[in-house]
């Protein structure tokens, strides 16, 4: 039938192989919890993490490309009230430690999180769905806005940030 048909198709067999794969990768993931994790883990991840971004950076540096690293909020640090379900603690220190990291490696970092504080409190609509950590259409307009004059900046002075988000 179509099936086998379909199955034949090479770009099929890696979207499904693909698939597969993310799946145990995923449940085995989920399965190990991030608040589980040692201080070893968590040490290797922020290693791994940070050795990648520095790794962009520098290569974006070779090539005259301005690098602007960036944080997506989540719904509980811009909307009063808001509960999302498995946010573990860690979640909270990202934003410190990437800004740390950063300025010392001199790699440009800009959290909008003030910003759409601020533009949250002049609005009505939500900008995180339900219970849910994903921007509304409202939410990526905003962070687009709150990004936009940091993006500027980044790229009229080759890559350096020198102010807030959101900020003329």
């Amino acid at each position: 039938g179509t099936k086998e048909w379909i199955r034949r198709f090479y770009v099929y067999r890696l979207i499904s192989d693909s698939l597969k794969v993310m799946k145990t990768v995923s449940k085995d993931t989920f399965r190990r919890r991030f608040e589980e994790g040692s201080e070893d883990k968590e040490r290797v991840t922020w290693a791994v993490t940070e050795a990648l971004i520095e790794r962009i950076a520098n290569r974006c540096r070779e090539r005259g490309v301005s690098f602007l690293l960036t944080l997506i909020p989540d719904q509980v640090d811009i909307e009063k009230d808001a509960q999302v379900y498995g946010l573990p603690e860690q979640f909270a220190e990202i934003e410190s430690h990437l800004d740390v990291f950063c300025s010392a490696k001199k790699i440009a970092f800009v959290s909008p999180k003030d910003c759409l504080k601020e533009r949250f409190a002049e609005g009505t609509a939500p900008f995180y769905f339900h219970m849910n950590r994903h921007f509304t259409p409202e939410g990526n307009a905003a962070f687009a806005n709150c990004l936009a004059p940091s993006i500027e900046q980044a790229l009229d002075r080759g890559g350096e940030v020198k102010n807030e988000p959101g900020t003329e």
